[in-house]
């Protein structure tokens, strides 16, 4: 097997004017009593192919990024 995608959209052609056109738009999602998501991944890599607007509320923590790294190269020692 090549590729397996559990959902794949595909905009449709010749579809004529469309004003606003949205892959994926969630309404709001404010069901839980301990935690919402709209969008929740456990593990994998996630991959965005354009630009990210992050749009939160200024009494809220609007981006939060923890991350591993790993040396793939040499680091020079630079010393005075």
């Amino acid at each position: 097997m090549d590729k397996l995608y559990a959902v794949r959209y595909d905009a449709p052609y010749n579809a004529g004017t469309i004003n606003y056109h949205y892959g994926i738009y969630l309404n709001n999602v404010a069901g839980g009593v301990t935690s919402n998501y709209a969008i929740y991944t456990n593990t994998g890599l996630n991959r965005l192919g354009d630009q990210l607007s992050i749009v939160g509320s200024a009494d809220r923590v609007q981006l939060l990024v923890t991350g591993f790294t790993t040396q793939t190269s040499e680091v020079a020692n630079c010393t005075k």
